[in-house]
């Protein structure tokens, strides 16, 4: 039988609730790796009842549009293409690497940089709290939303 880590949390939470103060509700569980660093926040529900689905960090591309931090991007095509390539690079990608977007993986030179460009706009606009969500440097163009 396989269990489901998230639903025993949440239940360790609601059990913990009411053996440290009886009658109040439970709302939400943080769970906080070493170093401060914020690894979960769930939501817990009451007995009985499903729990909403988890929100996924960073990237999310299981979806026909993708999701930043839970948060649908309205990206699709060819951009969509270069920011899953981008977004799952261990490290910079060169402009030759980015043609592997392209269906056949063949692509001008021109027309990588201004569809990298394209994205990068479209970035910026949803994204205003981050200055440059795509740079280019040694090694090639990187995603800053991680």
């Amino acid at each position: 039988m396989l269990i489901d880590p998230l639903h025993t949390l949440q239940a360790a939470a609601r059990a913990y609730g009411k053996h440290v103060v009886p009658g109040v509700q439970i709302e939400r569980v943080i769970v906080i790796a070493a170093g401060g660093v914020r690894i979960a926040s769930v939501a817990v529900p009451l007995c009985g009842e499903s729990s909403p689905p988890p929100v996924a960090d960073g990237w999310d591309f299981s979806e026909p549009m993708p999701r930043y931090d839970g948060v649908v991007v309205p990206i699709k095509g060819q951009r969509l293409s270069l920011l899953k390539l981008l977004a799952e690079a261990p490290g910079p990608l060169t402009v030759e690497q980015l043609k592997a977007a392209w269906e056949d993986g063949i692509a001008e030179e021109g027309t990588v940089r201004w569809t990298i460009l394209k994205l990068k706009e479209a970035l910026k606009s949803l994204f205003p709290q981050v200055a440059e969500p795509i740079t280019n440097g040694e090694g090639g163009y990187s995603l800053a939303l991680r």
